[in-house]
């Protein structure tokens, strides 16, 4: 069994199956060895570059072993953002309402309170990673409900506050209405 180290962690999911808890444990030029759900793998490693293989980042990396390969895409904060921002045109304008990190990190600020009322595009809070801090904002209008505080470390893609968009102004256009006005729970 190897010991841990502390080289990188994520949540993976591998052609849309379960997520799994993945670690890296050793990388060399010729095989990187993970522990994925608490299991150690080593697998061959390759990779495909742009240009000079010493210039730059690889394009595709490719982690197989006994007699099975897949291609994994290499992306750059501006290659992610640029996906990110795809899936939301895709959307039709739908904005999720979970603000998430975007890599692991340490929360250095939370700029609002739970319950507070916050604007889309207004900060909510700062996570600092590889010495870069980066400002998380709203995606959408309404009421935040924060899940980190200052100091947490978190892993990246972690849901660090939620947004409860704000209702459609005006009267409620439902036919149905409730007369005893409570709320019901499904």
């Amino acid at each position: 069994m190897y010991k841990r180290q502390d080289l990188g962690h994520a949540t993976v999911r591998v052609n849309g199956g379960p997520e799994r808890k993945a670690a890296l444990l050793a990388l060399t030029s010729r095989s990187v060895d993970l522990e994925i759900d608490g299991q150690a793998h080593t697998f061959a490693l390759g990779s495909h570059w742009e240009g000079h293989p010493h210039e730059g980042r690889p394009q595709q990396v490719y982690v197989g072993n006994g007699g099975w390969s897949c291609g994994l895409d290499v992306l750059t904060r501006e290659s992610r953002l640029a996906r990110v921002l795809a899936a939301i045109e895709r959307e039709e304008g739908v904005a999720d309402p979970e603000v998430r990190s975007p890599m692991p990190g340490t929360v250095v600020s939370v700029s609002v309170d739970n319950g507070d009322a916050v604007e889309a595009g207004q900060v909510l809070l700062a996570v600092e990673a590889m010495k870069m801090e980066h400002q998380l904002v709203a995606e959408v209008a309404g009421t935040v409900h924060i899940s980190a505080k200052t100091g947490d470390l978190v892993k990246a893609d972690q849901v660090l506050a939620t947004i409860h968009a704000e209702p459609p102004a005006g009267p409620s256009e439902s036919p149905i209405q409730d007369p005893t006005n409570e709320r019901k729970e499904a």
